[in-house]
């Protein structure tokens, strides 16, 4: 199952559904984190400070479905 997550409600142990990149105007597109990566404390913080509205993450229901409620506009803005 994918789940569109934002970055303030983000847990340890919860999985990237998809790669995170990284824009660098001279070498284009760079992957910061791959599908599969089980996120930290460290990782999640180091998201939020770079400004990602949320990330998609894999699950079966462990966590709260409250989480989950993200308007498009923020779902457009974090997968550019």
């Amino acid at each position: 199952m994918l789940n569109f997550v934002s970055a303030g409600h983000l847990r340890p142990g919860m999985v990237l559904a998809r790669d995170i990149y990284g824009i660098d105007p001279a070498t284009s597109k760079v992957v910061l984190l791959k599908e599969g990566q089980k996120l930290s404390k460290a990782i999640i913080e180091k998201m939020i400070n770079m400004d990602l509205s949320g990330v998609y993450i894999t699950g079966d229901g462990n966590f709260d479905r409250e989480c989950q409620v993200v308007d498009n506009s923020t779902k457009k803005r974090s997968v550019r």
